[in-house]
């Protein structure tokens, strides 16, 4: 049965800009690959940051940091690889976009990892997401007080 428990650390949102129109174009197969491409080097990159790497929701990938110095680090890296487009997989491109947010936050763990996220923490990250665009890393006050 899952857990509640609260974390302090940094959540970070990893979007890719333009991912419906690119799927619609390229098709499931395609989209369905560069989604686990995506997915497999976010999470191996995540692991040497130190970071959880929480879930996927669409396009978008959930990441924990407890260390927020090794945050910092991660998002200076993916933003680094989405410029260069080292995360391409074919035709599609992963020009990727990030919100990054300090807080105390609510998670369901089960088996002792994180399963999901919930709370007003979570809500914070997703509405912020619409601010950011191509290349670009929102980070919220809170998250801007640490720095």
């Amino acid at each position: 049965m899952p857990e509640t428990k609260y974390k302090k650390g940094i959540l970070l949102l990893v979007d890719v800009v333009n991912f419906t129109s690119q799927a619609n174009r390229l098709g499931t197969e395609k989209t369905h690959r560069f989604k686990q491409n995506l997915e497999k080097k976010i999470k191996t990159i995540t692991s040497k940051y130190n970071g959880e790497f929480i879930k996927t929701i669409g396009d978008g990938l959930l990441i924990f940091f407890a260390d927020e110095e090794k945050s910092l680090e991660f998002v200076g890296h993916i933003r680094d690889l989405s410029r260069f487009r080292q995360l391409d997989h074919g035709e599609f491109f992963a020009d990727l976009r990030m919100v990054a947010h300090m807080s105390k936050f609510s998670f369901e763990f089960f088996r002792h990892k994180i399963k999901d996220l919930n709370g007003p923490g979570g809500i914070t990250v997703f509405r912020m997401e619409k601010f950011a665009h191509q290349h670009d890393v929102v980070i919220t006050g809170t998250a801007l007080e640490f720095l």
